[in-house]
């Protein structure tokens, strides 16, 4: 079996390059729609929600009526400044985590980034098996890997 060329990525490699960048545009999407919309979704003690440009959990330490203030609180639908950093709210019946969606968008696109570039074509002049620069090669088959140019 001939070995793999240069610019041929392993089938992982190609997958997580494709997974990588559909989740970062789901993400950005997901930041943009965000901005403009509040989603919340609650199980006694548990609120979930996005909006403002993050992510954030709700606990309460009681599920009386103090629920449905927490409630109106985290999901009120006011459009507000994007959350720039992550913050823990601690009020006196609850406690609030928010997360700002580019904290997991900056590791997750510059991995994607690094693969994509990983696997790049070598340009012209350099082998298309091993990326050796073929500058003044006259023989017409590359001293590192045998390839014929």
């Amino acid at each position: 079996m001939p070995p793999m060329r240069y610019h041929h990525p392993s089938r992982t490699r190609r997958i997580a390059k494709w997974t990588g960048l559909v989740v970062c545009v789901v993400v950005v999407v997901a930041w943009a729609v965000s901005l403009v919309i509040t989603l919340g979704y609650g199980v006694p003690p548990w609120l979930f929600g996005i909006g403002e440009g993050a992510v954030a959990a709700t606990h309460a330490d009681s599920t009386g009526d103090e629920y449905a203030d927490i409630r109106g609180f985290l999901f009120d639908g006011w459009v507000r400044p994007p959350v720039l950093l992550p913050s823990v709210n601690r009020r006196l019946c609850y406690t609030t985590m928010t997360v700002p969606l580019w904290i997991p968008l900056l590791p997750l696109s510059v991995g994607t980034a690094w693969l994509w570039c990983r696997d790049r074509k070598p340009p012209p002049g350099y082998c298309q098996r091993c990326g050796y620069d073929l500058t003044g090669n006259t023989s017409g088959v590359c001293p590192e890997c045998g390839e014929g140019v």
